[in-house]
Protein backbone atom coordinates (compact mmCIF):
# COMPACT_ATOMS: atom_id res chain seq x y z
CA UNK A 1 0.00 0.00 0.00
CA UNK A 2 1.28 3.46 -0.94
CA UNK A 3 2.05 6.04 1.73
CA UNK A 4 3.64 9.46 1.95
CA UNK A 5 4.79 11.98 4.54
CA UNK A 6 1.77 14.29 4.57
CA UNK A 7 3.37 16.81 6.93
CA UNK A 8 6.41 17.19 4.75
CA UNK A 9 4.37 17.66 1.57
CA UNK A 10 2.07 20.19 3.27
CA UNK A 11 5.19 22.05 4.45
CA UNK A 12 6.52 22.16 0.89
CA UNK A 13 3.19 23.44 -0.40
CA UNK A 14 3.14 26.16 2.28
CA UNK A 15 6.69 27.25 1.38
CA UNK A 16 5.70 27.33 -2.29
CA UNK A 17 2.69 29.50 -1.45
CA UNK A 18 4.89 31.88 0.58
CA UNK A 19 7.37 32.06 -2.30
CA UNK A 20 4.59 33.03 -4.71
CA UNK A 21 3.45 35.76 -2.32
CA UNK A 22 7.01 37.10 -2.39
CA UNK A 23 7.02 36.86 -6.19
CA UNK A 24 3.76 38.81 -6.33
CA UNK A 25 5.42 41.57 -4.28
CA UNK A 26 8.34 41.69 -6.72
CA UNK A 27 5.92 41.74 -9.63
CA UNK A 28 3.90 44.59 -8.12
CA UNK A 29 7.03 46.64 -7.45
CA UNK A 30 8.37 46.03 -10.97
CA UNK A 31 5.02 46.93 -12.51
CA UNK A 32 4.76 50.14 -10.46
CA UNK A 33 8.27 51.16 -11.46
CA UNK A 34 7.52 50.48 -15.13
CA UNK A 35 4.27 52.49 -14.92
CA UNK A 36 6.11 55.46 -13.40
CA UNK A 37 8.80 55.17 -16.08
CA UNK A 38 6.17 55.09 -18.84
CA UNK A 39 4.52 58.24 -17.43
CA UNK A 40 7.90 59.99 -17.35
CA UNK A 41 8.65 58.92 -20.92
CA UNK A 42 5.25 60.27 -22.02
CA UNK A 43 6.06 63.58 -20.36
CA UNK A 44 9.43 63.71 -22.13
CA UNK A 45 7.82 62.89 -25.48
CA UNK A 46 5.19 65.57 -24.90
CA UNK A 47 7.90 68.16 -24.25
CA UNK A 48 9.81 67.03 -27.34
CA UNK A 49 6.75 67.08 -29.59
CA UNK A 50 6.09 70.71 -28.61
CA UNK A 51 9.54 71.47 -30.02
CA UNK A 52 8.98 69.15 -33.03
CA UNK A 53 11.78 66.96 -31.71
CA UNK A 54 9.82 63.74 -31.15
CA UNK A 55 12.00 61.70 -33.51
CA UNK A 56 15.19 62.93 -31.85
CA UNK A 57 14.00 61.90 -28.37
CA UNK A 58 12.63 58.58 -29.64
CA UNK A 59 16.11 57.73 -30.97
CA UNK A 60 17.62 58.51 -27.57
CA UNK A 61 15.02 56.39 -25.77
CA UNK A 62 15.95 53.37 -27.90
CA UNK A 63 19.57 53.43 -26.74
CA UNK A 64 20.79 50.79 -24.30
CA UNK A 65 20.99 52.12 -20.76
CA UNK A 66 24.80 52.29 -20.72
CA UNK A 67 24.88 54.37 -23.93
CA UNK A 68 22.01 56.57 -22.75
CA UNK A 69 23.85 57.27 -19.49
CA UNK A 70 26.99 58.29 -21.40
CA UNK A 71 25.21 61.09 -23.29
CA UNK A 72 26.26 64.65 -22.53
CA UNK A 73 23.91 67.52 -21.81
CA UNK A 74 24.21 68.84 -25.38
CA UNK A 75 23.37 65.40 -26.82
CA UNK A 76 20.10 65.36 -24.88
CA UNK A 77 19.02 68.98 -25.03
CA UNK A 78 19.87 69.58 -28.71
CA UNK A 79 19.78 67.74 -31.99
CA UNK A 80 21.15 68.56 -35.41
CA UNK A 81 19.26 68.96 -38.68
CA UNK A 82 21.20 68.85 -41.91
CA UNK A 83 19.86 71.19 -44.61
CA UNK A 84 22.07 70.96 -47.62
CA UNK A 85 25.51 72.02 -46.46
CA UNK A 86 24.18 73.80 -43.37
CA UNK A 87 23.70 72.18 -39.98
CA UNK A 88 21.00 73.64 -37.77
CA UNK A 89 20.98 72.94 -34.01
CA UNK A 90 17.54 72.71 -32.43
CA UNK A 91 16.29 72.23 -28.88
CA UNK A 92 14.64 68.95 -27.92
CA UNK A 93 12.55 70.41 -25.11
CA UNK A 94 13.91 67.81 -22.68
CA UNK A 95 16.04 69.30 -19.90
CA UNK A 96 19.06 67.28 -18.82
CA UNK A 97 17.65 66.92 -15.30
CA UNK A 98 14.58 65.21 -16.76
CA UNK A 99 16.88 62.90 -18.72
CA UNK A 100 18.84 62.02 -15.56
CA UNK A 101 15.59 61.21 -13.77
CA UNK A 102 14.62 58.99 -16.72
CA UNK A 103 17.94 57.14 -16.47
CA UNK A 104 17.46 56.59 -12.75
CA UNK A 105 13.89 55.36 -13.19
CA UNK A 106 14.89 53.10 -16.08
CA UNK A 107 17.76 51.55 -14.10
CA UNK A 108 15.43 50.93 -11.17
CA UNK A 109 12.74 49.36 -13.38
CA UNK A 110 15.28 47.11 -15.11
CA UNK A 111 16.76 46.02 -11.77
CA UNK A 112 13.31 45.18 -10.40
CA UNK A 113 12.44 43.15 -13.53
CA UNK A 114 15.74 41.27 -13.19
CA UNK A 115 15.02 40.59 -9.50
CA UNK A 116 11.55 39.35 -10.38
CA UNK A 117 12.95 37.01 -13.04
CA UNK A 118 15.57 35.71 -10.61
CA UNK A 119 12.93 34.97 -7.94
CA UNK A 120 10.71 33.30 -10.55
CA UNK A 121 13.61 31.11 -11.67
CA UNK A 122 14.39 30.09 -8.10
CA UNK A 123 10.76 29.22 -7.43
CA UNK A 124 10.51 27.22 -10.63
CA UNK A 125 13.62 25.20 -9.86
CA UNK A 126 13.00 24.77 -6.15
CA UNK A 127 9.38 23.65 -6.41
CA UNK A 128 9.35 21.87 -9.78
CA UNK A 129 8.89 18.46 -8.16
CA UNK A 130 5.77 19.44 -6.21
CA UNK A 131 3.41 19.10 -9.16
CA UNK A 132 4.56 15.51 -9.70
CA UNK A 133 4.35 14.70 -5.99
CA UNK A 134 0.80 16.01 -5.70
CA UNK A 135 -0.22 14.10 -8.83
CA UNK A 136 1.27 10.90 -7.41
CA UNK A 137 -0.53 11.38 -4.08
CA UNK A 138 -3.85 11.84 -5.88
CA UNK A 139 -3.15 8.83 -8.11
CA UNK A 140 -2.58 6.69 -5.01
CA UNK A 141 -6.09 7.64 -3.87
CA UNK A 142 -5.25 10.14 -1.13
CA UNK A 143 -7.06 13.46 -0.71
CA UNK A 144 -5.63 16.44 -2.57
CA UNK A 145 -3.00 17.92 -0.21
CA UNK A 146 -3.26 21.33 -1.91
CA UNK A 147 -6.74 21.73 -0.44
CA UNK A 148 -5.21 21.74 3.03
CA UNK A 149 -2.98 24.75 2.33
CA UNK A 150 -4.72 28.05 2.81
Amino acid sequence: MASYNKGKLIGLLERKRAAYITLRDYSTRASSAQDALNRHISHMRSNASEMTAGDAIDRLLLLPLSEAAALKRADVEEYQIQRGSLTDARRTGVPFGMWEKYLSMRASAERLRADQAMVQGRIDSQFAVITHLVAAVKKWGFADPELEVI
